[in-house]
């Protein structure tokens, strides 16, 4: 996990390491401006915080933009205006997936959830989006922790059970089950968790 993680964003490689964003986060949290009070959580919820596979430009805008409580989060979600053509016929309006054009010209539910995952991230809230099968078909949604023991849950409809969501670190496929598991820190033991599982 020390090994810098490197990924494409908007066309470009993008190279971050551990360091990097520690200390973009030791630095936010310092200067008062992240909502999650990083220093109380543990490994388990960090990594939801710092897993964001964006440059920091990113989150830089995200901080500046988004004025929601730890609690509110969720609203995140319903800002990015539902597009129905793209939803329908599949067009892209998007020049660059960037957070402020996702604002700005709308999304569908992919798009809502990686908005408010990211832009709870920013913040310093541990959060993921999630996606599964339903009576609509494939739907995304998003959860982040609400207080310091609870995770909340946006934009999941009726119909649709536990989904899944990708580790941050590894990118392996992770049940909505297990990524609890992981994030819960009352979880003394992953392995023994898991093994009972």
């Amino acid at each position: 996990f020390e090994k810098p993680a490197s990924f494409t964003w908007n066309g470009q490689p993008v190279t971050v390491t551990a360091y990097q964003r520690f200390k973009w986060y030791a630095d936010k949290a310092t200067a008062g401006k992240l909502v999650g009070k990083i220093d109380r959580m543990n490994a388990r919820q960090l990594v939801w915080v710092v897993g964001s596979r964006v440059p920091d430009s990113e989150l830089e805008w995200a901080l500046k933009e988004m004025h929601l409580r730890q609690k509110n989060w969720g609203d995140a979600y319903g800002m990015v205006e539902y597009d129905m053509e793209k939803a329908v016929k599949g067009t892209n309006r998007y020049a660059s997936y960037t957070l402020a054009e996702i604002l700005d010209e709308g999304g569908i539910c992919s798009d809502r959830a990686y908005f408010s995952m990211h832009t709870a991230r920013a913040a310093g809230l541990p959060a993921t989006d999630l996606s599964g099968d339903g009576p609509r078909g494939g739907h995304a949604w998003f959860t982040w922790m609400a207080d310091d023991e609870e995770w909340h849950i946006t934009g999941r409809f009726d119909g649709y059970g536990m989904g899944s969501t990708r580790h941050p670190q590894t990118g392996e496929s992770l049940s909505e089950q297990e990524f609890v598991w992981r994030s819960n820190k009352r979880t003394h033991s992953e392995k023994g968790a898991l093994t009972a599982h």
